[in-house]
């Protein structure tokens, strides 16, 4: 597997000191940072041009007759200067920036109040009728949101068990379209009223990326169990550093948009990949996977996802790739899988789906990731239902679309209502008013829980030493890098040489590749390769209930082996 960069350490540095600078070194830090770095280097290079002719001017012998010289002295004086400004301003370049991130780190972090909570969460909906987000959300506030998001999400689980009777709104791709999320809250209502699930794609595209997704973090703080943010390709920083989610936040916060850009892609690895709503549908970004897994395999995935946790395997990768990555078939399928045209993970057909639906014991998949032109979808004979909830830019006539639950406490089924909205038909100044007031009555029937005042543990993290590495590393296994995992077998293993030749008989070699990798792992497994595909866990997931772990319900969806008594969902548009 690749990293995009090799970037450097931070080194951990010494708190009381960094805390208890010298009013002239914090002046000289000031004056010294990234942002005025060139003019200070112009000025240092004015003033030894200025040293150097002073020293032609005055340093010369007592003769009166005959030439002038410089007298050694003078000489090495001037280049004994010249050499430590420049070591100064390059040491200042480098570790200027670690300084102010780790000065950032530690005095931002704050116990958490829900005053504090509900004031971000009222400026961020002000701010854009304002247009200052930027002063609203400082750097202080955009570091302290992200910090309290990975405190409450790592409190969840990979697959999250979500059920209420008051009813649930499922929403799809936002895509940074501000007007769309305030559309849905104003139709789906605040998470008093009823449970929310956004299934990921909260940046890139749209003009407002971090508005959108610092408002939804705000959320998850304010309801942690009302609001459920499933993690999207775009969470990943393979996707979204391509999309110019690093510029945006250059864009609001200058040079400190890159520190923020990698905090940022911290909290999304903190986010769950699935949910199972009421026992019975199954909900995620993408789709399934071809790989044998069940419910426990999807918690067991560990999280902060990174190719560097020592409980992160290939097979983990691989389900994550599809979870985040797999469509449907839009056109008659024969093959279940077949290699996407994104260039990562599967399509898969009807038959498929319903073997995997059958091993996770639900009865329908709902999931985002492709806009359609009325928002909703129902594909693979009522099997599949894909929501998108924000405009395509690349399509004039578009309808966004969130998927209404209620509970049938009668049948112990769900029945389902599509909601359309316009973007460009709203008034969204009247529907931000609107939430607001909505905001101010109802927030105080639901209060926040608020934690003790202990230590912010991602502010310790830092002052332990963090690693921007450990970030790089892409999540998702692309057809590319399925390739280069054969390539890399095929210098040492015969399973692997055979496969290779196999993937080079075709025109596009990481199409190959992807064809050819489930036969190859398999082999490989089978003649005591270093992984394990067929992974299914049942006693592990019979321990989880047991134990109480795992999301048990007053009632159970039984699935039948007979399709045409399948409890399809119901879904009026």
């Amino acid at each position: 597997m690749h990293c995009h960069s090799s970037d450097v350490r931070l080194e951990t540095l010494d708190e009381k000191s960094t805390l208890s600078q010298s009013a002239s070194s914090k002046m000289v830090d000031k004056l010294i940072s990234t942002k005025n770095l060139k003019w200070v280097s112009l000025l240092v290079l004015i003033a030894q041009t200025t040293a150097l002719v002073l020293i032609l001017r005055y340093s010369r012998t007592q003769k009166t007759d005959g030439p002038r010289y410089l007298s050694s002295t003078a000489v090495v004086t001037a280049e004994v200067v010249k050499l430590f400004t420049c070591l100064l301003v390059i040491a200042m370049q480098h570790s200027v920036k670690p300084k102010e991130e780790l000065r950032l780190t530690i005095e931002c972090c704050k116990p958490i109040t829900q005053s504090i909570i509900d004031e971000l969460i009222g400026g961020i909906l002000r701010s854009y009728a304002k247009r200052n987000f930027g002063h609203i959300i400082t750097i202080e506030r955009f570091i302290f949101i992200c910090h309290k998001a990975i405190d409450i999400l790592a409190n969840g689980e990979t697959l999250e068990y979500i059920h209420d009777p008051n009813g649930m709104a499922i929403i799809g791709d936002i895509h940074g379209n501000f007007v769309d999320l305030v559309n849905v809250l104003a139709t789906a209502g605040w998470p008093e009223e009823r449970t929310l699930i956004f299934l990921g794609d909260y940046v890139d595209r749209g003009p407002n990326s971090v508005e959108v997704v610092l408002l939804l973090l705000l959320l998850k703080i304010r309801y942690p169990k009302r609001i459920f943010l499933l993690r999207g390709n775009h969470e990943t920083i393979e996707v979204n550093q391509e999309y110019g989610l690093p510029a945006t936040l250059a864009e609001i916060y200058g040079a400190s948009g890159n520190f923020l850009y990698y905090t940022l892609n911290s909290v999304f690895d903190w986010l769950p990949i699935a949910a199972i709503i009421s026992d019975q549908l199954y909900c995620c970004h993408g789709g399934i996977s071809q790989y044998e897994y069940d419910r426990s395999n999807l918690r067991r995935l560990a999280r902060p996802t990174s190719w560097l946790h020592p409980k992160t395997d290939l097979p983990d990768a691989l389900l994550l790739t599809d979870t985040l990555w797999a469509d449907p078939a839009e056109y008659e399928q024969r093959k279940p899988f077949v290699p996407s045209e994104r260039g990562a993970s599967y399509i898969f057909n009807r038959e498929a789906l319903i073997d995997q639906l059958r091993r996770l014991k639900c009865r329908v998949l709902i999931r985002a990731h492709c806009p359609f032109e009325k928002g909703f979808k129902k594909s693979l004979d009522g099997f599949c239902y894909t929501v998108h909830s924000s405009k395509d830019p690349r399509q004039e006539c578009y309808e966004a679309a969130i998927l209404l639950l209620d509970f049938n406490a009668k049948t112990s089924l769900i029945e389902a209502k599509v909601v359309y909205h316009n973007a460009d038909e709203c008034d969204v100044h009247f529907l931000v008013e609107k939430l607001l007031d909505r905001f101010d009555a109802t927030r105080n029937c639901l209060p926040m829980r608020e934690p003790l005042p202990v230590e912010c543990s991602q502010c310790a993290l830092w002052r332990r030493g963090f690693s921007k590495q450990k970030i790089l590393w892409d999540r998702c296994l692309a057809h590319e890098h399925l390739y280069d995992i054969i390539q890399e077998f095929s210098e040492s293993n015969s399973v692997g040489q055979y496969y290779m030749r196999q993937v080079k008989r075709y025109n596009d070699v990481s199409f190959g590749a992807a064809m050819e990798f489930p036969n190859f792992l398999n082999e490989m497994n089978e003649d005591g390769g270093i992984m394990t595909i067929k992974n299914k866990r049942n006693e592990l997931e019979q321990l989880e209930m047991e134990n109480g772990k795992a999301q048990r319900y007053d009632f159970e969806i039984y699935i039948p082996d007979d399709e045409t008594n399948w409890p399809k969902l119901v879904v009026n548009e």
